[in-house]
């Protein structure tokens, strides 16, 4: 799946400004521009620029992926793209009830070609959560049955491998 529409930044204007208004945050694979306030966009001049403070609390997020054609040619920016904005859909639901940053951008590094989903993922929501786009990962700890240690004599398994064959739990003693 895509990011739904109403969410995705489709207009030169909206980036860029994200770009000069607002701030960023890097890392080794991504860099994320936010800006603090909601925008608005002025028709008649062609600029968005923030919304007054006393307008009311329905924010709409936007969201915008870049990457530049010097990472690659077109297979691996779009298979690039389409991994940032799976990222960022899982995180909408959290992002919208928040929406302390209603715009955002994510930038793509050279380092990030290479990197598979799993970090590209982790490394966005460390950086989303230091712009204030997620909220803190709270620790959960673990419920008291599972925290005994793995050892052979908590560990079921079957008796029975293979008929007349039996499979022992611990291997042997060597002297």
């Amino acid at each position: 799946m895509s990011l739904p529409r109403p969410v995705r930044m489709t207009r030169r204007r909206e980036f860029e400004a994200v770009r000069l208004r607002g701030s960023s945050v890097g890392g080794k694979l991504l860099a994320i521009g936010f800006l603090e306030q909601p925008l608005a966009v002025n028709q008649a001049e062609a600029v968005i620029q923030p919304k007054a403070v006393n307008q009311p609390k329905a924010v709409k997020l936007m969201a915008g992926v870049i990457v530049p054609k010097a990472l690659g040619c077109a297979p691996v920016r779009n298979r690039l793209k389409r991994c940032l904005r799976e990222i960022i859909r899982e995180a909408l639901p959290t992002m919208e009830r928040e929406a302390a940053r209603p715009a955002f951008v994510t930038i793509a590094r050279r380092a990030s070609t290479g990197a598979d989903f799993a970090s590209l993922r982790a490394e966005w929501h460390r950086l989303a959560r230091k712009a204030g786009l997620c909220p803190p990962r709270t620790v959960r700890s673990a419920p008291p049955s599972s925290t005994a240690p793995i050892t052979a004599a908590n560990v079921s398994a079957p008796a029975v491998a293979a008929p007349g064959l039996t499979i022992p739990l611990q291997s042997p003693a060597v002297p």
